[in-house]
C-alpha cells in the first residue's frame, strides 16, 4: 500500500469529520478494471450517503492531481464498513466489544489457553462467539460453546463482525 495515498485518504476524511476505517486497492484482470475502496466511519454517528458523496469529491480531485493512482483508468468507491464490518486493525474490535464476531486465525491456539479442552482448539482457526474485551495480546471472546477464549492478535488473520437480528416468533393469522 502507497504510504502517500494513505496519508491523503486520511487527511480527506479528517477534513469532513471522518475517519478512514480501511482502504483496497483493487486490481482488476490484465489491468483493467482497477478500484479504490475507501470505507469511512463518523465516531458516535451512522455515515451517510452525503458522507461518502462529500469525502468522494474531495479525494477524486487530489487522486488526479497527484497522480497517486498511476496507470490508468480507476473506479473510486467510498462507503461505510457496514453491519458486518471487516475487523482488522485492534481498534477495529474495540468498536464492536459485546458483539458477535468471527474470527479467523493463521495458526491454532493449541496450548494457548491452559485448562482449555485442547479438543477444542485443536486444528481449528475459525471461531465466533461474543468478543469480551480487545486487550494489549488479543482478545478475550466467550466462543458460542459457552468458552472464554484468548485469541492472540499475533494469530488473528481477520475477524467479521456479525450482525444479529432477532428472530421473534411470526404471529399466526
Amino acid at each position: 500500500m502507497d504510504q502517500r495515498l494513505n496519508e491523503v485518504v486520511m487527511g480527506v476524511c479528517e477534513q469532513h469529520s471522518c475517519r478512514l476505517y480501511d482502504l483496497e486497492v483493487i486490481s482488476g484482470s490484465r489491468g483493467k478494471g482497477r478500484s479504490l475502496r475507501i470505507y469511512i466511519d463518523k465516531p458516535g454517528e451512522t455515515v451517510g450517503l452525503d458522507d461518502c458523496a462529500l469525502i468522494s469529491n474531495s479525494l477524486s480531485v487530489l487522486l488526479d492531481a497527484e497522480d497517486l493512482m498511476p496507470g490508468g483508468e480507476y473506479t473510486l468507491e467510498v462507503s461505510s464498513p457496514g453491519l458486518e464490518r471487516k475487523l482488522r486493525e485492534p481498534w477495529h474490535f474495540e468498536q464492536v466489544v459485546g458483539s458477535k464476531v468471527e474470527v479467523t486465525l493463521i495458526e491454532p491456539v493449541e496450548g494457548d489457553n491452559p485448562g482449555i479442552n485442547e479438543k477444542l482448539t485443536a486444528g481449528r482457526l475459525k471461531y465466533t462467539g461474543n468478543l469480551l474485551s480487545v486487550e494489549a495480546g488479543g482478545l478475550s471472546v466467550l466462543l458460542d460453546e459457552g468458552i472464554k477464549i484468548t485469541l492472540p492478535f499475533v494469530k488473528v488473520k481477520r475477524g467479521k463482525r456479525l450482525f444479529e437480528t432477532s428472530k421473534a416468533p411470526k404471529k399466526q393469522k
